[in-house]
Formats: structure tokens, sequence, C-alpha cells
């Protein structure tokens, strides 16, 4: 039982159909003890300084209502590189799919701020939310914060 995929591959196609929106769709394949599957199909609008997205992830191997999965965004970029944006997930916990204990939610609801803020050469990134995660049995409620300093060459 490992914990990272042994191989993980990952194909996403996207267009511009006009009027500031974006379509795609992607498939990722991650080979643990069993490989899983999952299908994603995006929608992106851009107005001005403001994008709102929303995505689905299909798992075709799952009964749960993990299985299906929504994602819904909204990010607004100000001057120089500065970015808010707030995201919310029904199913799965995170954006993507990374190890097999995300493979273990059976259900949940997961909202996350986040900003980066650039500092001369540097980026601050700051992400802050809550997770509530059904887990085969246990609920899981969690609350989230994470920083990052990047360097920019």
């Amino acid at each position: 039982h490992r914990l990272y995929p042994e191989h993980h591959a990952t194909v996403d196609l996207a267009q511009s159909v006009g009027a500031g929106v974006e379509v795609s769709a992607g498939f990722r394949r991650l080979e643990f003890a069993r490989q899983a599957d999952v299908f994603v199909a995006g929608v992106n609008k851009h107005t001005g300084r403001w994008v709102a997205g929303a995505r689905l992830l299909y798992l075709p191997d799952r009964t749960d209502p993990a299985a299906h999965t929504y994602q819904v965004s909204l990010r607004r970029a100000f001057a120089k590189e500065r970015v808010v944006s707030m995201h919310y997930s029904h199913g799965l916990p995170d954006e993507e799919v990374r190890d097999v204990n995300d493979f273990e939610v059976v259900s949940g609801d997961t909202v996350i701020g986040a900003a980066s803020l650039p500092l001369r050469r540097l980026v601050l990134t700051v992400r802050a939310g809550h997770s509530r995660q059904e887990r085969f049995g246990t609920e899981l409620r969690q609350n989230i914060f994470a920083a990052a300093l990047g360097f920019r060459f």
C-alpha cells in the first residue's frame, strides 16, 4: 500500500471559445497498488481581472459520493502579481488528487482562501480554510493554514 503513486500520467486539453471563456478536459492515471483513473472537465470565465471557474472530477471505479466531485473558484488579480482567491470543493478534498489518502474520502466539503503578495524578489503565498471529510465511517474536520515564501529569479 503506497502513499504516492508509482507512476502518474496527466493529459489536459484547453481551448478558448471566445468572450473570455475557456473550456478544458483532462485525464489522470495514478498507479498505486491498483490503478486509479480520474476524468476532469472544466470551464473558466475571464472578466477583466476576475476569473471564475468550475471543474468536475469523475472517478469511474467508485460508487460513493466522491465519485462525482465538483469544484468552484473565484480569483482576483491586482497590480504586480497580487492575487486573492476562494475555492470550494464538494467530494474529494482538494484541487488535485495527490496521494492515496485523497481516495479514502467518501464525501467532503472544503473551503480555502488564498493570497499571493510579491515582496521584491520574493513572493509570499498564504492559504487558509476548513475541510469536513467523511472517511469510511469516520468524520474528520480540519482547519487548514499554509504559508510559503518563494524566490523569483
